[in-house]
């Protein structure tokens, strides 16, 4: 007597038919994300979660992490992050930009619009106009 021919099931077919059934929490359930997952929305999930932890855009000065829905209101305040002076377009540092706008600002930047040179003085009255700008060379 012969055994039977055995039959084999695709292994990976039937793990994924039982993951399927299975729930997950969010890894940033401690930090208080509430949502439980199907395996399929487990990856999607991992990318957009609002919880997420990230670091400041100055992380190496600052060290701040925050949850991804928070760090917009960190990076707001943070005196680290480096922000455009208004008059050359530099970035400074947050709490150096009063200092470099009184002390170190050159004041000049090009227009992305018109090409022309802005002064400081052109910015702080908000004179500069494109169209009165290129008409001189027309």
């Amino acid at each position: 007597m012969q055994c039977a021919k055995p039959r084999f099931i695709n292994i990976t077919v039937q793990i994924a038919k039982e993951l399927r059934n299975v729930k997950f929490v969010c890894n940033n359930s401690d930090l208080g994300c509430p949502k439980i997952l199907n395996y399929e929305e487990v990856p999607g999930h991992a990318d957009q979660c609002k919880y997420l932890p990230v670091k400041c855009q100055a992380y190496n000065k600052c060290k701040t992490k925050c949850i991804r829905m928070e760090i917009e209101k960190h990076q707001a305040v943070c005196p680290n992050l480096q922000v455009p002076c208004i008059y050359c377009r530099n970035y400074v540092e947050r709490m150096n930009i009063i200092a470099h706008e009184q002390e170190e600002c050159t004041g000049t930047y090009t227009c992305g619009k018109c090409g022309m040179v802005i002064i400081k003085e052109e910015t702080q009255k908000n004179t500069h106009n494109c169209f009165n700008a290129l008409a001189g060379y027309l």
